[in-house]
């Protein structure tokens, strides 16, 4: 299941231990900033490289730049069998938007 949620549910989520991931490109991130702590980053370019990293058990958030890549790839996850999937919506741009705190 893909559920969309806020930046604020996703950095209540992420303060409890859940997997935030980033499919940014490394460049952007520098152009618009990280984020929280429990944020990695998986850029789509390399996504297929480091799917084993995941496991289907565990509760995943993902972003982009605006919620685009990042839901193709929970799209992509879901076909392959993952069911706790979250998209943030608007992505980092939201984020920042909404004043959420970045490193």
């Amino acid at each position: 299941m893909i559920e969309n949620i806020t930046p604020q549910d996703a950095l209540a989520k992420a303060n409890t231990g859940i997997a935030f991931i980033d499919v940014r490109e490394p460049y952007e991130t520098e152009e618009l900033g990280y984020k929280v702590g429990t944020l990695k980053l998986m850029p789509l370019s390399d996504f297929q490289n480091q799917l084993n990293n995941l496991s289907k058990e565990d509760e995943l958030i993902f972003a982009c730049k605006s919620g685009g890549r990042s839901m193709q790839v929970c799209e992509f996850l879901a076909s392959q069998g993952f069911t706790k999937l979250y998209n943030v919506d608007g992505g980092i741009m939201r984020w920042k938007l909404e004043g959420l705190p970045i490193q």
